[in-house]
């Protein structure tokens, strides 16, 4: 094989091709691009989930160390008595400064 004739190997850039939705051919087949109001919607709606979730999980990580009954699973802990959660508020509003501030 003669490499001199060989023509050059094109070099691709590592970037990812972005496809316009919108310039299919029609009846192609593609998942439309969700809207303005569905992408701000998406923009905050899953942080907002998760920081609920955790600011729950940190109160009632904070109310189960003040259980005295070791017998006494979490979740039956948190249904017996759901007030005990503000117990946790201590152990909970710390380990929230520390993220936030960490963040």
């Amino acid at each position: 094989m003669d490499h001199e004739r060989q023509e050059p190997r094109r070099q691709r850039d590592h970037q990812f091709d972005m496809i316009d939705l919108g310039r299919f051919d029609e009846g192609a087949s593609f998942v439309a691009e969700p809207g303005p109001d569905q992408r701000q919607r998406a923009d905050w709606a899953v942080p907002l989930a998760l920081f609920v979730a955790t600011v729950f999980t940190t109160l009632w990580a904070g109310a189960y160390q003040t259980n005295t009954s070791p017998l006494l699973g979490a979740w039956q802990f948190l249904i017996n008595d759901p007030a005990v959660l503000w117990k946790g508020l201590p152990f909970a509003g710390t380990l929230l400064a520390i993220l936030v501030t960490h963040e």
